[in-house]
C-alpha cells in the first residue's frame, strides 16, 4: 500500500488518503462478487484521481460494472486478422465500422488506466491485452488505417494488406504483409511493415522485424507488462 504523499491530489475519495481507510476500501472490493478488480487495480482506485468524471464518482461496489462495461466496448467487436473472405473483410470501410473501431480503442485505453500502475498506464498493454494478443494487434492495425488482407476459396490472398497470426511462442504474434500474385505486395512489404511496427510501438508493444523463408518480412510482436 503507497504511504500517503502529503502534496498530491486527493484521490476519488478524500477519506482514502489516510492508510487504514484504504485497506478498508481494498478488501470490500475484493470481498464484492460484483468486482473484477485484483487487489493493485483497487489501490490505484483508491490514490489516484481519475481523469474521467463517470470513474471519480463511481462507489467501491460499482467498480466491477465499469469493467465489465470497457470489457465489452474492446472485447465484442469482430476483429479483421486477413485471413477472412474479402466482404468481410471490405466492411472495414464502411463509416460504422470505423466508429466501432474508435469505440473499441477507448475501450482498450480505459481498461489500461483501470488495471495498470504507474505514472504513465496508458502507455503499454494490460494484462487483458496479453491474453488477447491475436486479438488487440490486429484490431489497433485496422483502426490505426492499415487495411486487412483477405482470402479467396482456395486460401490464398485475394487483397493486398496485413496478415496476423500466432506466433511460434506463447505471447507472439507475427504480422506479415500480403497480396495476391502479381501485386507488388512482397516490394512493399518493407515499407508497410514499418508503417504497421510504428502502431504497434505508440500502443507500448514491443516489435521486431524478422526475415523468413525465402527473405519474406514479417513482425514478431510481444506485450511486455513490467
Amino acid at each position: 500500500m503507497s504511504p500517503r504523499r502529503p502534496n498530491r491530489p486527493s484521490g476519488p475519495f478524500p477519506s482514502l488518503d489516510e492508510p487504514e481507510h484504504r485497506v478498508k476500501f481494498v478488501e470490500a472490493g475484493l470481498a464484492d462478487p460484483r468486482c473484477t478488480l485484483d487487489r493493485s487495480a483497487l489501490e490505484r482506485m483508491a490514490t489516484t484521481p481519475a481523469p474521467r468524471r463517470t470513474v471519480v464518482q463511481r462507489k467501491p461496489n460499482q467498480v466491477g460494472v465499469t469493467m465489465k462495461d470497457q470489457h465489452s466496448q474492446a472485447g465484442r467487436l469482430r476483429v479483421h486478422t486477413g485471413a477472412e473472405p474479402p466482404d468481410e473483410a471490405e466492411t472495414g470501410q464502411t463509416g460504422a465500422r470505423s466508429a466501432e473501431l474508435r469505440s473499441a480503442l477507448d475501450g482498450i485505453r480505459n481498461i489500461r488506466y483501470l488495471t495498470n500502475l504507474g505514472s504513465d498506464p496508458g502507455a503499454r498493454p494490460a494484462e487483458w491485452e496479453q491474453r488477447r494478443l491475436l486479438r488487440t494487434v490486429s484490431l489497433l492495425l485496422e483502426a490505426e488505417g492499415l487495411p486487412p488482407s483477405a482470402v479467396d476459396r482456395a486460401g490464398e490472398p485475394a487483397r493486398t494488406g496485413y496478415r496476423t497470426s500466432e506466433g511460434d511462442q506463447a505471447g507472439q504474434v507475427q504480422v506479415r504483409w500480403v497480396g495476391p500474385r502479381g501485386s507488388g505486395a512482397r516490394y512493399q512489404e518493407h515499407e508497410q511493415l514499418q508503417r504497421c511496427q510504428a502502431v504497434l510501438r505508440s500502443w507500448g508493444f514491443e516489435t521486431v522485424e524478422v526475415r523468413g523463408p525465402g527473405g519474406r518480412r514479417y513482425l514478431e510482436v510481444e506485450a511486455r507488462l513490467g
